[in-house]
């Protein structure tokens, strides 16, 4: 399933960051978590490399430590294309 951001969702039964519904959650968060071995912070967000929201390789997935570092990733990336 996909959700209107462009996000793979997979059902995930009692995540903690399962949707209100408590059944689905991002296949980025799932995999990220797999990959570390543990829970994601609650705090953490997740960026996709290639900006390719459906692209949730764990070599595409860079995990920051809040919302503010998720955004400079955004940001270094304009300015890198600026170039």
């Amino acid at each position: 399933m996909i959700d209107p951001h462009g996000s793979v969702l997979l059902l995930a039964f009692g995540h903690p960051r399962a949707s209100a519904n408590r059944r689905s959650s991002h296949a980025h968060i799932l995999v990220a978590e797999s990959a570390l071995g543990y829970a994601l912070p609650r705090r953490a967000r997740i960026h996709h490399v290639n900006e390719q929201r459906d692209d949730n390789r764990p070599s595409n997935l860079v995990i920051g430590e809040s919302a503010g570092s998720h955004k400079l990733l955004h940001h270094r990336l304009r300015a890198l294309r600026a170039c």
